[in-house]
């Protein structure tokens, strides 16, 4: 079945911290939002907007609908001129930590004395809701795609609308609703205002897809960089990355780590022609 392709772009009300690996003290964070997050978010957001139990059952029902009918690309954070900073470019990457990323400072604290716990100081690099000397919201961009489907009691529709027996949540609700990630106690991740509509033409100016396939697909030329971590193929130079974070599983402290994949992170180059098709939810796969 086809898939359906939306240009979507996320005006950020607050500071996100979407977690990198830990260095001591400090845990950095990406300098864009991985694939995975916008997807795994809005799982918790359907369970809420349907109004289905607050239990493991209800997410899980949700996101294997999700697994088999919902696909996001990497958002990218968009320059005030219209560029997308894409953070395998060295120019990008400067005007990033410039303007965009920062750290949050905190300590710890002794629950009995309510003071600070010594040598527990900590520090959190967030993506800034505004860029340094601005006041325009921090926007971040990239695709959404969608195909009709059902699973568990649960259906998506070829608008983007999910249903279950006793309630439906549009897809436009759903974005605007989820929190792409952080320390919900830091007062990060919080919901972004969300614009979309259908993608016409090549996305960022440079990446047209295929949708006709089982998964949506995208073509690179020799050389050129991949905007999407990728699954180890042969012929591709780049840098590994891990690929986890937490998932909703359930009511209070319902979240646990996610298994770890390691893939190419974006900017990895092709010796050859390629095409790759975005068959996880995590990462892309070449097509073989």
């Amino acid at each position: 079945m086809e898939w359906n392709a939306l240009s979507l772009r996320l005006s950020l009300t607050g500071d996100i911290h979407c977690g990198s690996l830990p260095l001591g003290f400090v845990a950095r964070t990406w300098p864009y939002v991985p694939c995975h997050l916008p997807v795994f978010a809005m799982v918790p957001a359907a369970v809420r907007l349907l109004g289905m139990p607050d239990r493991h059952a209800s997410y899980a029902a949700v996101e294997a609908l999700f697994s088999e009918c919902v696909r996001c690309t990497p958002l990218y954070v968009e320059a005030e001129d219209g560029r997308t900073l894409f953070p395998w470019e060295d120019g990008s990457l400067r005007e990033l930590e410039y303007r965009y990323l920062n750290s949050n400072y905190g300590v710890a604290l002794d629950s009995a004395s309510r003071s600070a716990r010594d040598g527990h100081l900590f520090e959190t690099e967030v993506i800034l809701a505004h860029a340094r000397g601005s006041r325009r919201p921090t926007c971040l961009t990239g695709a959404l795609f969608f195909r009709e489907g059902s699973s568990g009691g649960l259906s998506l529709d070829a608008a983007g609308t999910l249903r279950s027996a006793e309630a439906e949540a549009p897809l436009p609700a759903l974005l605007n609703a989820m929190r792409l990630g952080g320390d919900r106690s830091r007062s990060l991740g919080r919901p972004a205002r969300a614009e979309a509509r259908p993608l016409e033409g090549r996305l960022w100016n440079s990446v047209e897809f295929s949708l006709s396939g089982e998964y949506p697909a995208f073509s690179l030329a020799a050389g050129s960089a991949g905007f999407m971590p990728v699954a180890s193929a042969e012929g591709i130079t780049g840098t590994g990355m891990v690929l986890t974070g937490r998932r909703h599983r359930g009511t209070g402290f319902g979240e646990e780590m996610e298994n770890a994949v390691v893939a190419f992170a974006p900017g990895w180059r092709p010796a050859a022609p390629l095409t790759a098709e975005l068959s996880s939810l995590r990462h892309a796969s070449v097509r073989r």
